[in-house]
């Protein structure tokens, strides 16, 4: 995933919908389905949705990313698409540090 757009500004807005950028500038439709301001956020792309969920720890705060389908053929794509959540938490994880 290179970007996501018209999900939100600065932050995702429940129902909102926009797009997922690929790298090579594929787009899928995206829609913002449920925010807890702070705490998380679910979009769902497909038949994929992914959580994002912030929870504060005594030392900074945690980062979940659980992801689901909507059934096939979208679990399969799910499972292939998991181990680049890690990558993305990651990230999101640098982005948020060098902004602190």
């Amino acid at each position: 995933m290179k970007a996501a757009e018209g999900l939100g500004s600065p932050e995702v807005e429940q129902g909102a919908s926009g797009h997922v950028v690929l790298k090579g500038g594929i787009r899928i439709p995206a829609e913002v389905t449920q925010v807890e301001p702070g705490r998380s956020w679910t979009w769902q792309v497909g038949g994929i949705v992914v959580r994002h969920i912030v929870t504060p720890t005594a030392d900074g705060c945690r980062l979940e990313m659980p992801v689901e389908s909507s059934g096939a053929p979208w679990s399969v794509a799910a499972t292939l698409y998991t181990p680049f959540v890690g990558l993305i938490a990651r990230r999101i994880a640098r982005i948020a540090e060098a902004e602190t």
